[in-house]
């Protein structure tokens, strides 16, 4: 899981995927806040996840918010850095 930013069109990228066996499993679509599978094994856990709408509210929240803004923090940290140097 994790968050891009393109430093130069500030365009967001979000991404929380599991995987199993090597395999694709399970992948949350942050457009439409849902559980998308990979296999027919991770429909039962997606329907629960689904349904699950205080974890789905958290999740959109962390990735458009608290990793988007830890992430910009630890840029201008690096930046500052390389400065230095």
């Amino acid at each position: 899981y994790g968050c891009e930013l393109c430093d130069e069109t500030e365009l967001k990228d979000y991404f929380h995927h599991y995987g199993y066996d090597g395999e694709d499993f399970i992948s949350l679509d942050m457009k439409t806040v849902r559980w998308i599978t990979s296999v027919q094994q991770a429909d039962t856990i997606k329907q629960k996840w689904d349904d699950n709408s205080k974890d789905l509210h958290y999740l959109k929240w962390y990735f458009t918010k608290e990793c988007i803004d830890t992430l910009k923090k630890y840029l201008n940290f690096a930046s500052s850095v390389l400065k230095r140097i």
